[in-house]
């Protein structure tokens, strides 16, 4: 996504680091937690959602909001922990 200047939508939270591990990327910072990520998205304010799977799996509202549109978690990794 980043080489193909795609934008992601990332929460607020990880803004600072994610801008300093990515300066090129173009991301999108939703002001409404994940759930916000998920408007942005259905908005088309972004083609990618920036999230993590150990965290957001076990929030099943949003799992099925991802299932309803048919997004799948990959294994790229912009920030590690």
């Amino acid at each position: 996504a980043i080489d193909q200047n795609i934008e992601i939508c990332a929460h607020p939270a990880l803004r600072e680091e994610l801008e300093h591990k990515w300066p090129r990327a173009r991301f999108v910072w939703s002001d409404n937690e994940l759930n916000g990520l998920v408007d942005d998205y259905d908005n088309k304010d972004c083609e990618v959602l920036a999230v993590g799977r150990l965290d957001d799996v076990l929030d099943t509202p949003l799992m099925l909001d991802f299932c309803e549109r048919s997004l799948v978690f990959t294994e790229s990794i912009l920030l590690e922990t």
